[in-house]
């Protein structure tokens, strides 16, 4: 009997279990919190049929991640269109990923940019030409309607989008990131990165608490391999549909919302985590220890 009953709740746990995974992945295609795909030692989360932020990799299918500089792989195959695949110091000719003879940086007008006959593989972001958009943040913008129409998708796969999809040390989820222009402030003023906080299991739904984060970087020069970001961000509390300032500077910290600086080498892939909240742990545990002493009853 203790048997039957010790089987049963470990049941009831691992169906919660995969209820809730499995709702997180029918809610990415709406929320886009996050997206599964290639993952390797260096790269996690990079979709099929695109290539990673530094462009250095790209995913065949899930189980297929290959080195854009391999000279079997068709640099122009990255399925969103914007851009070629192939890694900062690269050019993709003829469908190969060929070293550069030069640096888009060194290009300082649009047209010089983007060569007519497309040969340079830059792309003129806002008022800078670069050789990959995505190792850049929504702060690339530099005015409102380049901003609001997010050409490159920098608001879902440029700097700082890592953070969507993962979970704070309250259990809240991060998702829902997009580009958005802001006038309020002068040191807010500009394009911003804005994502949503809200409870687990809440996407979508009138939550008992949910915030909102606007945060906006400005990237440095690339000197000697490194690059200096600084960021601002201001956090709001809109559970009442009322966009209400938090001082709380834990509170900030612990939902990453917070000022800060940081460096970093240039052309850094952004790693993105997979999907697996405290609560599933939790569940996987106890159900494991109610199947145990199911089967030590037997004994």
């Amino acid at each position: 009997m203790k048997k039957n009953i010790f089987n049963l709740l470990a049941i009831i746990l691992i169906g919660i279990f995969l209820f809730s995974f499995i709702s997180a992945q029918e809610s990415e295609s709406d929320t886009n919190f996050f997206i599964s795909g290639c993952s390797n030692e260096y790269v996690s989360g990079i979709p099929v049929g695109t290539c990673s932020l530094d462009g250095a990799w790209f995913c065949i299918d899930k189980n297929t991640l290959v080195s854009t500089i391999n000279t079997e792989f068709d640099c122009t195959n990255n399925k969103d269109g914007s851009r070629t695949c192939c890694p900062a110091d690269y050019t993709c000719l003829e469908g190969t990923c060929t070293p550069r003879e030069f640096s888009c940086e060194e290009l300082k007008t649009k047209d010089d940019c983007e060569n007519e006959d497309d040969e340079n593989d830059c792309y003129w972001l806002s008022e800078t030409c670069v050789s990959n958009p995505n190792q850049y943040g929504c702060g690339a913008y530099k005015y409102e309607d380049e901003c609001n129409a997010d050409e490159f998708g920098l608001g879902k796969t440029g700097y700082g989008t890592e953070l969507c999809g993962s979970y704070t040390d309250e259990n809240m989820l991060i998702y829902n990131c997009h580009c958005i222009w802001s006038d309020e402030s002068s040191e807010q003023a500009g394009c911003n990165l804005e994502y949503e906080i809200v409870p687990e299991f809440c996407v979508g739904l009138d939550c008992d608490t949910t915030y909102s984060c606007k945060k906006i970087y400005n990237f440095g020069n690339c000197t000697n391999g490194k690059q200096t970001i600084d960021f601002k961000a201001v956090l709001y509390d809109i559970t009442t549909n009322t966009a209400n300032i938090i001082t709380d500077t834990e509170l900030k910290k612990s939902y990453s919302c917070n000022d800060g600086t940081t460096e970093r080498n240039c052309g850094e892939p952004i790693i993105k985590i997979p999907f697996f909240s405290f609560f599933n742990v939790i569940c996987v545990f106890i159900a494991i220890t109610l199947i145990y002493f199911g089967i030590k009853e037997d004994l």
